[in-house]
């Protein structure tokens, strides 16, 4: 039945790895608290946009292998979804994702290596992205090249969200996790981007609930 299963649907394995991430990460919290260690505070951090400068590379990306965008800087993207020339600033930034040297290549968000080390110090830091699965091999050697002893867990949350880590804190740049995280009753730190500036009411009536 397995074999029938991967036959015909190429996501079992990346769905089967997710939960299997899933499971290790609320059994090792498990473990922790009967072993009688300390209460640890988990605290997720994103990575694009946070850790890592996605738009920049990839405004260089589509103004030299398409011809779009000529012009447009990082200051420009005030939406997450901004229409650039028959395409999105957000469609172009999933499509170079499946490049691994796009990947590989990512500059690290100033100032976030120094950060990360402080932190990790006195938290329990999870590394939270919603990048393709596809991603998953270069995503991981790129957090060990630039940050290898500052975070603890790295969960993929593109299918499951994440809401759904059992995290305290999370820090993150998209509107979209950061409301989904709050509504769950969580505390959320929003990374100031350019394309998160810009009135929303639902945050605003989030935060005065907060």
């Amino acid at each position: 039945y397995l074999a029938s299963i991967v036959g015909t649907n190429q996501d079992v394995f990346s769905w089967l790895l997710i939960v299997l991430a899933f499971i290790l990460l609320f059994g090792y919290r498990r473990v922790r608290s009967m072993m009688g260690y300390p209460t640890i505070l988990p605290v997720g951090i994103d990575i694009d946009g946070v850790l890592g400068e996605q738009v920049i590379p990839v405004l260089a990306r589509i103004k030299e292998r398409k011809r779009i965008g000529v012009g447009l800087t990082k200051d420009n993207i005030t939406e997450w979804d901004l229409a650039i020339d028959g395409s999105s600033i957000d469609k172009e930034i999933e499509e170079a994702l499946l490049d691994p040297e796009y990947v590989r290549e990512m500059p690290v968000m100033q100032g976030s290596t120094t950060a990360m080390s402080e932190l990790s110090k006195s938290l329990h830091i999870i590394i939270t992205t919603n990048r393709p699965l596809e991603t998953e091999t270069e995503t991981i050697a790129w957090l060990k090249g630039h940050f290898p002893k500052s975070y603890h867990e790295y969960a993929n949350t593109r299918i499951f969200g994440k809401e759904t880590l059992g995290l305290r804190v999370l820090v993150d740049d998209y509107l979209g996790n950061v409301k989904r995280f709050a509504s769950a009753g969580g505390t959320v730190l929003l990374f100031s981007q350019p394309w998160n500036q810009s009135q929303d009411t639902e945050l605003e009536e989030l935060m005065r609930a907060g």
